[in-house]
């Protein structure tokens, strides 16, 4: 099945964060192809061609229709640049930034539950390490896929991890604390505490979700960014994100304090969140 996007999409720009901190069993980069399993458990291949539409590939063409829907909200289709081009208009650092990354865009989560593991694992550890880990859990309770000689795995489920003793996942090199956190976050997910998050304000899913142990506002605004594709929201206490808005900001090796930051981006609106990812961008030069 073929996509045209709307708006330019560049893939492997888009994609390049699943090989740069190691491999992410979940998320497969081969040859320019990205490999994934959709919500319905079927492995997708989605390849650019030269014209920039993109072909996805199921080994059952039944499910390409979802695959498609699944690679659509996974590279943020749903997130409008209109606002980002307006924004450049008035402010010098989203201009160079929209001229600078034209087709990048955000990958993003469909399934908040995963979300919300990810961002367990990259709590206070380098983003390698982060990406270590993960793949350890995918590949210790996750369902691996072969799709065209290449090996993607499914991520565990809720149900999978809500049984699995914390202490289990110690030798996986987690955490006592965050083992716990992952157990924790699998079992109120699998009592249904994740349902209906998208149906719910800003607010509202942040107020939900740091009551779950392990769950600060870091984590929830990352899932309101990453996973429901909330246009106006900045994780401005990540560390990456006070970095880049402080040096394009201010241009100097002052760190900029949270309250600061959100300042700051008060004024970008809409264009928020593609902002804060396209700011992000320019640490991995």
């Amino acid at each position: 099945m073929q996509w045209t996007p709307t708006e330019a999409i560049d893939l492997a720009a888009s994609i390049a964060r699943f090989e740069r901190w190691g491999v992410d069993l979940a998320n497969v980069v081969a040859d320019g192809t990205f490999f994934r399993v959709d919500a319905t458990g079927h492995a997708y291949a989605a390849t650019q061609r030269p014209d920039g539409s993109i072909e996805v590939r199921t080994a059952d063409v039944t499910a390409e229709a979802n695959a498609l829907d699944d690679l659509k909200w996974r590279l943020a289709e749903s997130l409008d640049r209109g606002p980002l081009v307006e924004l450049g208009k008035s402010d010098p650092v989203v201009a160079q930034l929209v001229t600078r990354y034209p087709g990048l865009r955000p990958p993003l989560q469909v399934d908040p539950f995963q979300s919300l593991i990810t961002s367990i694992t990259a709590q206070q550890v380098n983003l390698t390490w982060a990406t270590t880990t993960r793949s350890r859990l995918i590949e210790a309770y996750g369902t691996p896929h072969t799709l065209f000689g290449t090996v993607v795995w499914e991520f565990p489920s809720p149900d999978r991890l809500a049984g699995v003793d914390p202490s289990s996942l110690r030798s996986l090199q987690f955490t006592a604390r965050k083992s716990e956190y992952i157990v924790g976050v699998a079992q109120a997910a699998a009592k249904g505490a994740l349902a209906g998050l998208h149906q719910l304000g800003n607010d509202e899913v942040i107020r939900r979700l740091v009551n779950l142990r392990g769950i600060g506002r870091w984590s929830a605004e990352w899932l309101l960014a990453r996973c429901l594709a909330r246009p106006d929201v900045i994780p401005a206490g990540d560390l990456g994100v006070r970095k880049a808005v402080s040096y394009h900001y201010r241009g100097a090796d002052e760190l900029l304090s949270e309250e600061v930051v959100r300042d700051l981006a008060s004024p970008w609106g809409s264009a928020t969140n593609l902002v804060t990812h396209l700011l992000l961008e320019t640490l991995n030069v």
